[in-house]
């Protein structure tokens, strides 16, 4: 299954038919997916609020990386094992806005700079931020998510934490239509 932007979720359509039933047509596919691809995000807006965070309470280059590694992997963490309305809006919508992102950088970085006047935190702090604004922490990090989902999957029987999500707000959903599903009907497959 796709999301509405090309987001590969591992789960059979015909396994969440099966479960679904009659109401399958009840469920809005298209808005699950698009808060699945907003929590996909997750990992990357936490780090950029946690390595700014830090660089503006600490002004101290070492805390700054440590924080900015650290907000990956607890980002990542929270991404992996559970799902939260609240965050994914605050921390991708908001956040996730990146003319808001690098209003943010600049600010931190005016304060830095002109008002401490530490240009070495202001400079990885710019780094470590901008890293986080076009994507390149999943990349430069990928050992760390790598080795999360893997501990994800085994929690959660061979299903990955995206997949996990998508399968927490199709419940969600399902408890407003006032539906409680039965997951027996799922083959063991996925």
């Amino acid at each position: 299954m796709y999301t509405p932007n090309g987001l590969k979720i591992r789960i059979d359509e015909n396994v969440i038919k099966n479960v679904l039933g009659n109401s399958y047509d009840e469920f809005d596919f298209d808005s699950i997916g698009k808060d699945v691809e907003l929590w996909e995000r997750f990992s990357n807006d936490f780090t950029l609020v946690t390595t700014l965070v830090a660089a503006f309470i600490s002004q101290n280059i070492l805390i700054t990386i440590i924080s900015f590694l650290l907000g990956y992997a607890l980002g990542t963490i929270i991404e992996n094992f559970i799902y939260s309305k609240v965050l994914s809006v605050f921390f991708s919508l908001f956040l996730g806005n990146t003319f808001i992102r690098i209003l943010l950088i600049i600010a931190n970085g005016i304060y830095l700079y002109y008002v401490i006047g530490n240009i070495g935190v202001t400079i990885i702090q710019a780094v470590l931020a901008l890293l986080c604004v076009f994507h390149i922490t999943m990349v430069i990090l990928a050992p760390i998510a790598l080795t999360i989902r893997l501990l994800a999957r085994k929690v959660h029987r061979n299903v990955g934490g995206l997949e996990m999500t998508y399968l927490i707000i199709i419940n969600k959903q399902a408890r407003k239509l006032g539906y409680t599903l039965d997951w027996s009907k799922a083959s063991s497959e996925n």
